[in-house]
């Protein structure tokens, strides 16, 4: 299966199509963290992974230290 986090793509935003929650989710989840997470290809306002992919990055060493507080 695939998970979705959907953040918007900044169609409220006060710049239209600059998404602070997609920014912060872009610059946390994917680069700092490096969850397997890419941009939907039909919905620009989500990010998806494949489950598979997600629990074995999930379960790698390490990144239970990275989500930890």
């Amino acid at each position: 299966g695939k998970v979705e986090i959907v953040t918007g793509w900044g169609k409220r935003s006060r710049v239209q199509g600059a998404s602070l929650v997609k920014a912060g989710v872009e610059a946390v989840l994917l680069r700092e963290l490096g969850a397997p997470f890419s941009v939907h290809r039909f919905h620009p306002g989500s990010y998806e992974a494949d489950g598979a992919d997600l629990e074995a990055w999930l379960l790698s060493p390490g990144v239970d230290q990275l989500l930890a507080p």
